[in-house]
């Protein structure tokens, strides 16, 4: 009897647990756009809380700032957006309009809903770009 059971905490122990899925983040913004129109940005994906924030910004650097504090204090940066989003979610930002002619980023930053200003410093949970132009 002591051996069935050792063989089965062996087995056991062999089967793979199943982990909790990894958020994500997928901007939709055009990649050309007149410097004098209006678009929206799309995001869409999942979080692993079941109230999350959802931040946009917009750089001119070539690259995103690595958190949500860090993008508020960086220069040629701007916040368009901010919103709660559900676990899977689906939203449309925006309106935005361009302004002048140029190429910047859009960056996006997921993260669960929390109290306090202290989760701003950390990595978001998913945090995705898209390049513009605007002609």
């Amino acid at each position: 009897m002591r051996a069935l059971v050792a063989v089965g905490a062996a087995t056991m122990m062999l089967v793979p647990v199943a982990s909790a899925a990894a958020a994500s983040l997928t901007l939709h913004a055009p990649r050309k756009v007149g410097a004098t129109k209006y678009f929206y940005v799309r995001a869409k994906g999942k979080g692993k809380k079941t109230t999350n924030y959802l931040a946009l910004f917009y750089t001119l650097q070539t690259s995103c700032p690595s958190t949500y504090a860090a993008a508020i204090s960086a220069s040629h940066t701007i916040q368009v957006q901010t919103k709660f989003v559900s676990k899977k979610f689906k939203v449309k930002l925006g309106p935005v309009h361009g302004g002048t002619s140029g190429s910047g980023r859009f960056c996006g930053y997921l993260y669960p809903k929390a109290s306090g200003s202290a989760w701003a410093f950390h990595r978001p949970e998913a945090a995705a770009s898209r390049r513009v132009t605007f002609t």
